[in-house]
């Protein structure tokens, strides 16, 4: 949110800062504005451990440092930022203007914050109706054409009826895979939302503790 602007300062670990700034070109590290100094970061292990500290150890020196791991990693997790824009600039504000009524409509419907449920639509597509995924996802909340069928919501190619469907869907995962929890509204939300991206079993999995067979 920085790097777009919506925020103009934050305060972060240097080793962070410093990590986002290679990535994102918008971000200048102020280390001449530091709230402290001198502090450090590691890993805390249980006293009187001295196998444990000395594997830690190793594995530092001759495997993050010596072979370079550590920079390859970071190279690597770069390459998948996804740089975020201003929501409240350009053509992207007024689709959400332009939407928001009908995330209104259909949020309450469902239980669901109607601008929870924008967010998830501008994270999906930019809330854009003509965005089509790879895999023949369509609109706002980028819906499989066979789901939108099944959901009996109309025609998802428009707007309206995706942001139904996305809505219904969504209220669906929740009581197929979490009808036994005890969720208030929000945190409903997030499991829903996380359920939407992530696939619902998956998350269903985690939060029973068990592995993911997929």
């Amino acid at each position: 949110m920085t790097d777009a602007g919506v925020l103009d300062i934050v305060i972060a670990d240097s080793i962070e800062a410093k990590a986002w700034a290679l990535a994102l070109p918008n971000i200048k590290v102020r280390e001449d504005l530091a709230v402290t100094s001198e502090t450090k970061i590691g890993w805390a292990i249980r006293k009187g451990s001295p196998q444990l500290a000395a594997a830690l150890e190793d594995f530092h020196e001759n495997h993050l440092v010596k072979q370079g791991a550590s920079a390859y990693r970071l190279a690597q997790f770069q390459k998948r930022f996804k740089r975020m824009a201003n929501p409240a600039q350009s053509a992207e504000y007024k689709r959400f203007q332009d939407t928001l009524e009908i995330f209104r409509r259909y949020g309450p419907e469902y239980d669901f914050d109607p601008l929870m449920l924008a967010a998830q639509g501008f994270q999906e597509s930019r809330l854009n109706q003509n965005a089509k995924s790879h895999v023949g996802a369509i609109g706002v909340m980028q819906i499989m054409p066979a789901t939108g069928k099944e959901l009996g919501v109309g025609d998802i190619r428009k707007i309206e009826a995706n942001i139904h469907g996305g809505a219904k869907y969504m209220d669906k995962l929740m009581s197929d895979y979490f009808k036994d929890a005890k969720f208030d509204q929000q945190n409903r939300a997030l499991f829903a939302f996380a359920a939407y991206n992530a696939g619902p079993g998956r998350i269903a999995d985690a939060q029973a503790g068990q592995p993911s067979v997929d």
